[in-house]
């Protein structure tokens, strides 16, 4: 009778088990989505039989170590150093986009600072454990790899024997007990695999392509380079300075010249009614003038695409209020006085909605063309009376222009940026006015009118 007696069959199992340390959400609002994940990616791997310390475990002796692991390089160096075991390490990154859930994994070998795999894919609805079931494998692949290089030590194992069968015969030999493998005795004569891929996302359908692009806010040839650079798309977006989304606060003082001063001049005609002096006529002039002054704005900007960033800008100029009265009367000794004040400071206020254009998408430096609507708000002149006469007050008012200009941005850190812009604002209504009356002889002085605003700033940009 054959014997077919199985004797024990040493099969390996690792001293080390699979770290998957705690998912880390590409926003705080996607908490939800990523703990769900990774709880099907632990299931899936202890359905297994595979030995997983999960993110409690983890925390219990890689303290901070273990947390944003997707977030932070050096994670897989500081969790091996701490020599707990593990034979594999999957590290996750979830989001969520317009087109569905984003997974990304890594997957390293123990003892190695770069992965085995990257996984990295746009699932619609449904298809998460799909996903989830791959990455379990390719752990499943990365502790094996790494028992076979004998990092960890394997503890064998003993398998129970099949008694099944009745030895048919004594002649037969009975199995070595350093036998690894029960039936797939015949060779292999498929050449090994290197099973160590590239690590670069892989690409994704064109569809699903399309939506991430829109979601990110880049154009096709930025979109390309981050295909091809294998990172996650939280982190090469924070890596090349990616505005698309974000919203800022800046804080630009400055320096002005040009259209900053105003003038009021007035003239008036005085005469004897019989019941003391009284105003006849008058002729006024007001307008603006050359000066120079601080200017400061505080802005809140938003960047709905990577060439487009829209704000509203609000801020001050200070300058100069000049003002000369005068008064004429042909029945009076004397028969006129003129008056010249000493110029005093002013501070006006202008509001601007306006529009970025920026050429470049990515990198540390953005120049950026801009335009915008320049509202100036200012004051009125308070002109003290004579002992005979009354002069009249001018109220304040408000004038439009347009705004153009140019500046650079210097993004030194992902949530800061330096900015320094020249704005120039076209004056197209700054109310000026002139009331010239053919009774009154003398003329108000006004100022020469200046082309325009033009503003030198510099300051800080905030990210959030």
């Amino acid at each position: 009778m054959l014997l077919t007696l199985l004797a024990l069959v040493q099969q390996p199992a690792f001293a080390g088990e699979v770290l998957v340390p705690e998912a880390t959400p590409a926003q705080l609002s996607d908490f939800s989505v990523a703990y769900l994940f990774y709880d099907m990616v632990v299931s899936q791997l202890r359905d297994q039989g595979i030995g997983v310390q999960d993110a409690d475990a983890i925390r219990t002796w890689a303290n901070s170590d273990a947390d944003a692991c997707w977030d932070n390089p050096d994670c897989p160096r500081l969790l091996w150093d701490h020599d707990a075991g593990g034979s594999a390490l999957v590290v996750l990154g979830i989001g969520q986009t317009s087109a569905g859930l984003e997974v990304n994994a890594k997957i390293y070998k123990y003892g190695d600072s770069e992965p085995t795999d990257v996984v990295h894919e746009i699932v619609a609805g449904g298809g998460e454990e799909r996903v989830a079931v791959r990455i379990s494998g390719l752990a499943v692949q990365a502790r094996d790899a790494a028992g076979d290089s004998g990092e960890p030590a394997r503890i064998p194992v003993a398998k129970p024997m099949d008694m099944s069968d009745e030895p048919e015969s004594n002649d037969e030999p009975a199995p070595s007990k350093d036998r690894r493998t029960t039936s797939a005795d015949k060779p292999d004569d498929k050449p090994a695999q290197d099973k160590t891929p590239k690590p670069r996302a892989p690409d994704a359908p064109k569809d699903s392509a399309d939506d991430e692009r829109a979601h990110m806010g880049v154009p096709a040839w930025s979109y390309a380079r981050f295909r091809e650079s294998g990172l996650a798309r939280a982190e090469w977006l924070k890596q090349k300075r990616v505005r698309t989304g974000k919203v800022s606060l800046e804080l630009l003082p400055g320096y002005a010249l040009g259209d900053v001063d105003r003038v009021y001049g007035v003239r008036v005609q005085v005469g004897d009614q019989g019941s003391g002096y009284e105003t006849l006529a008058s002729s006024t002039i007001t307008g603006t003038g050359p000066g120079n002054g601080f200017s400061g704005a505080l802005a809140v900007s938003y960047a709905p695409t990577w060439f487009l960033e829209t704000s509203l800008q609000a801020g001050i100029l200070t300058g100069q209020k000049h003002l000369n009265v005068g008064w004429e009367c042909a029945e009076c000794a004397p028969t006129s006085d003129v008056q010249d004040y000493d110029a005093v400071n002013s501070v006006e206020g202008f509001v601007e909605p306006r529009a970025r254009l920026l050429p470049v998408a990515t990198g540390y430096i953005k120049p950026y063309a801009l335009v915008g609507l320049h509202l100036r708000l200012w004051d009125g002149f308070a002109v003290p009376d004579g002992s005979s006469v009354d002069y009249p007050n001018v109220p304040g008012g408000a004038g439009v222009g347009l705004t153009l200009g140019a500046g650079v941005s210097f993004d030194v850190l992902p949530q800061l940026s330096l900015v320094v812009e020249v704005p120039y604002s076209i004056t197209l209504s700054d109310g000026s006015s002139l009331d010239d009356s053919a009774d009154v002889l003398a003329e108000p002085v006004g100022l020469d009118r200046s082309a325009g605003l033009l503003r030198l700033s510099g300051g800080l940009a905030i990210h959030f």
